[in-house]
């Protein structure tokens, strides 16, 4: 630690690109006085002009009670900003990051509303994501990032029971992707991007936790709406299973056709597959997108089993505007179907001609 501190200290004079430090502590292992002397490193690593700084703080023992240096959020040369921190970010009431592109932060509670909202506003800010951060109950938070690109949210467990239902809007006119992954305990609507051209939405339900999706499901579907124009769209089947069992509270004839979509994928544990036992009324009419604009449909898990053919083969029906149908193969698919699934693939009847059909072998984990 002296080398560090004489390194940091000895070399002022040259500006410094990345700065990074992991500090992982146990009860055990903390020392009183730990919490000035990562300080003292932070603020020598911002006075020598940082661009890029990575903060891993795993520090587990009560007696210590942290604090940011504030001059983090006044650094003029800082372009990215990486924080893992288990405990409260104490926020300035004054954020100034004019540079600041890349915000990412994990396991971190935020508290004041105000000062949040100026740490993901930041002008030049692109890339902005949260994985497992915590909010105080009912917050209302708004996001307005002009140049925002990027955003990924990972919600935290709901066994934690820390916050619920805050409300979370982000305005963000240039932003072309949203990733989100988690069970919907919070609020979140999009407004004013019409650059959004891909959606990753994947709900997840512990299994060790009660599942009591009435609570959220409201949460996705509006969600869903506020993505509607997007190109490339992913969905779990979780959400889909959230909105069947909760036709009281989502109203399933109004989800939105999502008309410009060009690429539809469905993480599942299962699969394709349909309950009817004929493809009569299913897909019609088709949804806009499938006649105009859908160009590749991917699945996962394929067994070859009698109502998985009847799902491919009503998409196959129904996709006018489709160029590729990719499909993963489970090792059971060819001892269910020991012929040319290929040549019976191929010779299902299809809207568009020109649709090309791919069998490849499954992977740990497929779209």
């Amino acid at each position: 630690m002296n080398f560090v501190e004489r390194a940091l200290l000895l070399c002022q004079s040259s500006p410094l690109k990345v700065f990074s430090l992991n500090y992982v502590i146990d009860g055990d292992e903390y020392v009183q006085g730990d919490e000035s002397r990562i300080n003292s490193w932070i603020t020598a690593a911002i006075r020598r002009n940082v661009q890029e700084l990575r903060l891993h703080l795993g520090i587990e023992h009560p007696a210590f009670n942290y604090s940011l240096p504030s001059c983090i959020f006044r650094c003029e040369t800082l372009t990215e900003f990486h924080l893992l921190l288990n405990g409260t970010l104490r926020l300035p009431s004054s954020i100034r990051l004019k540079n600041l592109k890349v915000l990412a932060l994990e396991y971190l509670h935020l508290e004041d509303d105000r000062s949040i909202e100026q740490l993901f506003s930041c002008p030049s800010l692109e890339t902005l994501s949260m994985d497992y951060c915590t909010w105080p109950e009912d917050m209302v938070l708004n996001i307005s990032a002009p140049k925002l690109l990027s955003l990924s949210i990972v919600e935290r467990d709901s066994f934690l029971d820390i916050g619920s239902h805050s409300h979370i809007t982000i305005i963000a006119p240039c932003m072309k992707s949203f990733d989100f992954y988690g069970e919907f305990l919070d609020d979140y609507a999009i407004s004013g991007s019409p650059s959004l051209e891909e959606a990753i939405v994947h709900v997840y339900h512990p299994s060790d936790v009660e599942r009591k999706p009435d609570e959220y499901a409201h949460h996705a579907y509006k969600l869903l709406k506020d993505l509607s124009h997007v190109k490339h769209l992913t969905l779990s089947e979780d959400i889909l299973e959230d909105f069947d069992e909760n036709r009281g509270i989502v109203d399933l004839d109004s989800l939105p056709f999502f008309a410009h979509l060009t690429k539809l994928k469905f993480t599942a544990r299962n699969g394709v597959s349909i309950e009817s036992e004929t493809a009569e009324g299913i897909l019609d009419p088709a949804p806009q997108c499938f006649l105009t604009s859908l160009k590749e449909i991917t699945i996962g898990y394929f067994d070859a089993a009698d109502y998985e053919f009847l799902s491919v083969m009503i998409l196959l029906r129904a996709a006018l505007a489709l160029e590729e149908l990719v499909i993963h193969c489970t090792d059971q698919c060819f001892l269910h179907f020991p012929g040319d699934l290929t040549e019976v693939l191929l010779a299902l009847p299809r809207a568009s001609s020109r649709c090309a059909i791919s069998l490849l072998p499954c992977e740990t984990q497929v779209d």
